[in-house]
């Protein structure tokens, strides 16, 4: 049996299909969409193990670059990394750590 636990929105991302989700002790889901969020350049989220949906990071296109391409990885202090693709021909992507 499928149950949708969040379905995106412009605001809090778009095509999550990039990479996999990580899932800490809790429950909690987090991964990362392609596009969407305040510059629509993707999100770092958080699903809840209720299916509340959280978004931890928008990326704005400056210095972090945006566009997430991968999933996450989470270390053993609960730190989050990850890559994006950039916004070619003026950048070409960022490797990333968000402390939630």
């Amino acid at each position: 049996k499928e149950t949708v636990l969040h379905a995106f929105g412009q605001s809090d991302g778009h095509y999550p299909d990039f990479g996999t989700l990580v899932r800490d002790a809790a429950g909690n889901l987090y991964g990362t969409t392609y596009a969407g969020g305040s510059a629509d350049m993707g999100v770092v989220f958080k699903v809840a193990s209720g299916g509340k949906e959280t978004v931890l990071y928008s990326f704005t296109g400056g210095a972090d670059e945006g566009f997430p391409v991968a999933g996450l990885i989470e270390d053993k202090a609960g730190n989050f990394y990850g890559t994006t693709l950039g916004n070619p021909p003026n950048t070409y992507g960022t490797v990333f750590k968000l402390i939630p």
